[in-house]
């Protein structure tokens, strides 16, 4: 009964108030947008008044930045490649310290010793955080774990986990396709978050290989289970390009200082099937030697063809959409050879 008129509520008078119930709360509880964000994977840092505008054109405010790598060098494990601040970051941006670690760094430390090795990355990454920045909200671990490091990588990550939660900070990790295509064998990681990678999805040493960086009918094949994932994600999508060098039926290099335009604009390769080239001679091309008759294989990305892939995992989410999306990694050779428009339709598509 309706205390003011005393009629009584009616089906349709319920039905009409359920509705209004539901558009109030979406309305009063907007989803939360994803953020754009993209990686810093270069030893210096340097970025400056143009790459911040760069980044400010496609409403980038997150860097995902590596501060160094965990190896095992010299019969020891140890950092290597620390983070150079030749600029430190405008304080405009929030960073998230990454470290990447060997799967040789984990297969070198005894079990028991592994809680100490997170308390020295941890150490060290706040050894490294700029001075100016009052601190770090998360931390992420970089690491292609498999079944026989598995249980090492996820102590690892519970031991650094529980030092970031002393700082009120969260720990992501990344997350390769094999890992979300087969969790029965590679473990759920006791983290925060999940950034997933989708790219290095080929075999780079194989000629046959059309593209090895990404390629959306593997992404399909590895992401059809996506949903039933129990660990939340982020997602980054590649931005970078290389060349692929052959000699004798095997690989012989490996040139990310390479484009694409300049393979296809020089006189010394002639175009075969597809994305590959000759050489016509012995030569040098930008410092490297190159013989005649050497196969090369131009990889990279198309804005459109990522577009497909993120639209593909958009209907495979167990949450709507990530709270991060990025792209790996920030070179402003890659991001000029792109136009802006093109990529924020790819930093703003989800449907």
């Amino acid at each position: 009964m309706c205390a003011k008129t005393g009629k009584p509520v009616t089906l349709k008078s319920w039905i009409s108030l359920c509705f209004l119930a539901i558009f109030l709360f979406a309305c009063g509880n907007p989803k939360e947008e994803t953020q754009a964000s993209i990686y810093h994977w270069k030893t210096s840092f340097t970025l400056n008044e143009s790459d911040y505008a760069k980044l400010d054109s496609l409403d980038i405010k997150r860097l995902y930045v590596r501060f160094f790598d965990v190896d095992f060098m010299q019969g020891i494990v140890r950092p290597k490649a620390s983070i150079q601040w030749k600029q430190y970051p405008d304080t405009a941006y929030e960073i998230v310290p990454c470290v990447y670690l060997t799967v040789k760094s984990l297969e070198q430390t005894p079990l028991n010793a592994i809680d100490s090795l997170g308390e020295r990355v941890y150490e060290k990454v706040k050894k490294h955080w700029p001075h100016k920045f009052k601190g770090f909200n998360e931390v992420q671990l970089d690491c292609d774990w498999n079944q026989s490091t598995r249980e090492k990588f996820f102590q690892l990550c519970a031991k650094v986990h529980a030092l970031c939660a002393a700082d009120q900070a969260l720990l992501s990790c990344t997350i390769r396709l094999h890992q979300v295509k087969y969790p029965e064998r590679t473990g759920i990681p006791p983290v925060d978050r999940g950034m997933l990678m989708c790219y290095n999805m080929g075999d780079v040493a194989n000629p046959n290989t059309a593209n090895s960086i990404f390629d959306v009918k593997v992404l399909d094949t590895y992401t059809q289970n996506l949903e039933s994932y129990p660990l939340d994600l982020d997602l980054a999508l590649p931005l970078y390009s290389w060349v692929v060098q052959f000699a004798d039926g095997a690989i012989d290099g490996l040139h990310s200082d390479w484009s694409a335009t300049e393979i296809r604009e020089s006189s010394l390769f002639k175009p075969l099937q597809g994305n590959s080239y000759v050489s016509l001679y012995d030569t040098l091309f930008k410092e490297s030697f190159i013989g005649k008759g050497d196969l090369f294989r131009i990889e990279e990305c198309s804005i459109n063809e990522l577009v497909q892939g993120k639209k593909l995992l958009n209907s495979r989410w167990n949450q709507n959409p990530p709270n991060h999306f990025s792209l790996y990694h920030y070179n402003p050779r890659e991001l000029e050879e792109h136009s802006c428009n093109k990529l924020k339709e790819l930093y703003h598509t989800w449907d």
